[in-house]
């Protein structure tokens, strides 16, 4: 979630099949970015992340609608905070959370009703390092990575090439500075927003 804040949206809302119409009636304008399985929405960019990252989203609102992610912050909107965290965001993720005191719960994005999918070990990765993180424990970087990368072409294959410049934005570590948060907005929608902002 870091990669499309990176891209300065003027809006940013976590939609679902059903309330893409609702912010459309508000945000005519704003545009689809994501994936679904089972959507008969029109995306206007996907959510792999070299895809995002060419395009110019600078000043548009964005409707981002993704297979796991958009459930788990639907299922969280009544917490009083929710924040994403990946690989590229964790230093700033792990540097707000231990200036808290307060218990914090980590929810991974994966399919929960599907075991051994490439999103769901690779969450648990994500989940793993920033604990380490969060706990002072030290890790390996490189082997993170490289195992990452394993799982990833074992689930995904051709569909998300190797080589293709997304997986670099997913596994650079600390690229971003960015803490994506979720609030309700003032028309009544789940909002992105950088918290350090």
């Amino acid at each position: 979630m870091s990669i499309i804040l990176s891209k300065r949206p003027r809006r940013l809302f976590i939609v679902n099949d059903t309330s893409v119409p609702r912010v459309l009636k508000h945000f005519p304008d704003a545009i689809l970015v994501g994936d679904s399985t089972n959507s008969k929405l029109k995306f206007t960019i996907s959510n792999l992340p070299h895809h995002i990252s060419q395009a110019d989203l600078t000043n548009k609102v964005i409707m981002y609608r993704t297979i796991n992610g958009t459930r788990v912050f639907e299922a969280l909107q009544s917490q009083p905070l929710t924040i994403a965290c990946g690989f590229n965001n964790v230093s700033s993720v792990t540097q707000f959370l231990k200036t808290r005191d307060e218990s914090v719960v980590i929810v991974m994005a994966g399919e929960a009703d599907i075991k051994d999918t490439g999103d769901e070990i690779s969450d648990q990765f994500s989940r793993d390092v920033l604990v380490a993180h969060l706990t002072n424990k030290s890790y390996d970087w490189d082997a993170v990575k490289r195992q990452v990368r394993q799982v990833i072409q074992q689930y995904e294959g051709d569909l998300f090439a190797l080589k293709a410049p997304g997986i670099d934005v997913i596994l650079e570590k600390d690229r971003y500075q960015t803490i994506p948060a979720t609030k309700i907005s003032p028309e009544g929608f789940l909002e992105l927003y950088d918290l350090k902002s």
